[in-house]
C-alpha cells in the first residue's frame, strides 16, 4: 500500500522508529517520547487513537527544538494496510508498554513477521518480553527506564547487523 508522504518518516531519518497502540497511559508512550527527543538521525511514528493524544501532543511540542522538525509525530487511527504499509517500512519497532494490562501485544507479532527487530519493556507478567526474548528477535528495555531506551535505540541504529539477525530470527519464529 502506498502511502502519503505525511504518513512516512522524513527523508533524513537515518533510523525509522514505529509504535503501534490505542494512547493510553498503560502503553509508555511517553517514555519512547522523551527517549528520542534528544536522538539524532531518529524519527518515532506513532500510530493510534486515544484519551492520552493531547497530552502526548504536549509532550512532543515540549521536547522538540525550536527550528527543527519533531522527532516524533502521532498519526492517528490508520487501517491494518496502512499499519502494515509503515510496519514493512520501520526499521524497528518499539512497543513501551508500563503495565501488565499489556498481556500480550499481538502488534510484536505482526512487526516479527514483517522481520522488524523489535525492542519491547521487559515487563514482569507480560507475554511482550517472552516472546521477544523466546524468539531473539530484539531487546528488551527495563520498565519506564529512558535511558535505557535511549541506549537499546541507539545500539539498534549503529548495529546494522543487529537489526538483520533480530529481524531474520522473527521471522523464523
Amino acid at each position: 500500500v502506498a502511502l502519503p508522504k505525511e504518513l512516512g518518516w522524513r527523508a533524513d531519518t537515518q533510523l525509522k522508529l514505529l509504535s503501534v497502540g490505542r494512547l493510553a497511559y498503560y502503553k509508555g508512550f511517553g517514555t519512547l517520547i522523551e527517549a528520542v527527543s534528544t536522538m539524532q538521525g531518529v524519527e518515532l511514528l506513532i500510530v493510534g487513537e486515544g484519551e492520552q493524544r493531547a497530552e502526548l501532543e504536549a509532550k512532543i511540542s515540549a521536547s522538540s527544538r525550536p527550528g527543527e522538525p519533531p522527532r516524533v509525530r502521532l498519526l492517528g487511527a490508520l487501517d491494518d494496510a496502512q499499519k502494515h504499509s509503515l510496519l514493512a517500512q520501520c526499521d524497528v519497532f518499539c512497543l513501551a508498554s508500563c503495565e501488565r494490562t499489556e498481556a500480550f501485544g499481538i502488534v510484536v507479532l505482526e512487526a516479527m513477521m514483517h522481520g522488524r527487530p523489535c525492542i519491547v519493556t521487559d515487563l514482569p507478567g507480560s507475554g511482550m518480553p517472552w516472546i521477544v526474548s523466546q524468539a531473539k528477535s530484539g531487546l528488551r528495555v527495563p520498565y519506564e527506564d529512558v535511558h535505557a531506551w535511549r541506549s537499546h535505540i541507539a545500539r539498534m541504529q549503529h548495529d546494522a547487523n543487529l537489526r538483520k539477525r533480530c529481524g531474520e530470527a522473527g521471522i523464523q519464529a
